[in-house]
């Protein structure tokens, strides 16, 4: 797992936030804006043909074009 999560440690996640990465929804460790960024980047690693306006409506809620 180390090496799968090495950026991210790099950006600053904690071990505790990177086990709570596949349940970040759940997680009481995320901020809204950074739950609402990783639905993003889940959206667009599965299926980026499935990002919705809402999704981007609630990205612009945290974050400037």
């Amino acid at each position: 797992m180390t090496a799968v999560y090495a950026s991210a440690r790099q950006q600053g996640l904690t071990d505790d936030m990177v086990q709570a990465l596949p349940h970040f929804q759940d997680s009481d460790l995320f901020t809204a804006s950074e739950k609402a960024a990783l639905r993003f980047a889940d959206v667009l690693a599965r299926d980026h043909k499935q990002a919705s306006q809402a999704l981007f409506d609630e990205l612009r809620k945290y974050f400037s074009e």
